[in-house]
């Protein structure tokens, strides 16, 4: 005999809930592994800011916008 409709709706909505939480409890220990190199990682960035006098998120590529116009990458692929 046939699966029941809503049995299998019941089902297939346990899986997928499933699924969600142990997507979010893998980025949530991915997360934790990353704020813990990010951690170790510090002392050695707070020395560079501390050498080159520049702000710490001038030395993110991510934060292109903070720079000082001398320091562009002229050959980047995309300019803001």
């Amino acid at each position: 005999m046939p699966p029941d409709p809503a049995s299998l709706r019941l089902r297939v909505f346990a899986a997928a809930v499933t699924s969600l939480a142990l997507l979010g409890a893998g980025a949530a220990l991915h997360a934790s592994g990353r704020r813990a190199d990010a951690r170790e990682a510090r002392p050695a960035q707070r020395a560079i800011v501390r050498a080159t006098g520049l702000p710490d998120l001038a030395l993110s590529s991510t934060a292109r916008w903070l720079r000082h116009p001398t320091q562009v990458e002229r050959a980047a692929a995309v300019q803001d």
